[in-house]
């Protein structure tokens, strides 16, 4: 006698539902988790390029550089504003420590606190999403030569905290009297 032993080969239909149920899940918390990843990343490059632009315009200060051809009395420094996502590096013609969008003097070694000169080196805008929380919600850090002295809104002072945040995660720079910039 003989038996049919015969095995089907393949999936039944309940095995396969499974299978695509568990692919499912699995796509959607990679997914999920990428996207928080994601977030994370961006708020991580948008610290760094903040505090890479505080370095730069230190450093311009220290080698006494020109702004469109003139000496710079003033230095150079940042302008930071609570709940944007932009700030604005600029040079300080007149050396009256804060950022002068206009003004009527012919160039920057014209300037005058009465007539200033257009100081603005460049606009920076952070990742997307990503925005500046600081207090006071106007803020201009900036860099004295030649030793560079700080100044932060037009005072000495001992340090200021600078928050970046997006969607729940919040990174800080810390900048001190001495011209230390500290990603905390």
């Amino acid at each position: 006698m003989k038996q049919n032993n015969k095995k089907q080969a393949g999936f039944s239909i309940i095995e396969l539902i499974v299978a695509i149920a568990i692919i499912g899940i699995l796509t959607s918390v990679t997914v999920l988790g990428w996207r928080e990843r994601d977030k994370g990343l961006a708020l991580g490059r948008s610290v760094h390029q903040l505090s890479q632009d505080i370095r730069k315009v230190q450093e311009l200060t220290m080698r006494a550089e020109d702004f469109q051809g003139d000496p710079v009395r003033g230095g150079f420094g940042i302008q930071l504003i609570s709940g944007t996502s932009s700030y604005i590096l600029f040079a300080d013609c007149d050396g009256d420590r804060s950022f002068d969008a206009t003004g009527t003097a012919a160039s920057c070694l014209l300037a005058t606190d009465i007539n200033p000169f257009p100081e603005q080196l460049e606009i920076r805008e952070l990742e997307e999403g990503v925005i500046i929380s600081i207090f006071p919600s106007l803020t201009t850090i900036t860099f004295i030569p030649p030793d560079p002295a700080v100044s932060i809104n037009n005072f000495t002072a001992t340090s200021i905290t600078i928050i970046l945040g997006t969607n729940g995660l919040t990174r800080s720079i810390a900048v001190n009297d001495a011209g230390l910039i500290a990603i905390e």
